[in-house]
């Protein structure tokens, strides 16, 4: 595969711009639940699933991908790289379960263990 595709009338640049200020992002908040508060976590899935009601998804997937795609970082890589999905689903689990996962584990962690995240604001 080329490193830019053509997919919805769009273009995809996958190494570009967009990815590399995606990576951190994603592995922030993939680790946030160890690192933040969990009051500060929620407050980024509210803001979050704002994002998602204002501009029909993620801003940075839709600038890569364009507005009207099905995909998410993590199936655009993931399926880049041979890994079979069901896009529908996955994005389901991705936008709307997997931020609560992380804040649940955060809470559960924080409250039940008593352990301390790394940037307590």
């Amino acid at each position: 595969m080329s490193q830019k595709e053509q997919t919805s009338n769009k273009k995809i640049n996958y190494w570009g711009w967009e990815f590399w200020l995606h990576l951190p992002l994603i592995i922030l908040a993939n680790c946030s639940f160890f690192l933040f508060n969990w009051r500060l976590i929620g407050l980024g899935i509210f803001f979050l699933i704002v994002q998602y009601a204002i501009f029909g998804g993620c801003v940075l997937t839709n600038t890569q991908v364009g507005h009207k795609s099905n995909q998410s970082f993590y199936t655009i890589y993931l399926e880049r790289f041979g890994v079979k999905l069901d896009r529908e689903r996955f994005n389901i689990y991705i936008k709307f379960i997997h931020p609560f996962v992380v804040l649940f584990l955060a809470i559960f962690l924080q409250e039940i263990f008593k352990t301390s995240p790394v940037f307590n604001f």
